[in-house]
């Protein structure tokens, strides 16, 4: 927050050269900056809930890191057309199996 605000005042030139790329972007990079900016406040709320009454911050911390990992897999995915190596989509698997067996 500091150096955002360091770099308002005293750097102009970057704020405008943020501001000339961020007009070029496309509009599904606009929706999927927007869908992961919310989804973290949401996550975040979730996960500070969950750690006020279960008292679980090492299962959330983990939940919360793998399931951004496959929101990241499947934006990629269906929005970019991104094409994965057999070795990602196992590890992506592997993650999946070892939260399910972790929560049941």
């Amino acid at each position: 927050m500091f150096y955002f605000c360091y770099i308002f005042i005293n750097q102009k030139t970057v704020i405008d050269n943020a501001l000339i790329q961020y007009k070029k972007l496309s509009i599904p990079q606009i929706c999927t900056i927007t869908i992961s900016s919310a989804s973290t406040v949401v996550a975040t709320i979730i996960l500070l809930d969950f750690d006020k009454k279960y008292n679980t911050p090492a299962i959330n911390n983990i939940i919360t890191k793998t399931s951004s990992i496959l929101l990241v897999f499947f934006i990629g995915y269906f929005i970019f057309r991104e094409t994965y190596s057999t070795k990602q989509i196992i590890g992506i698997i592997t993650m999946v199996t070892g939260i399910t067996i972790m929560i049941y």
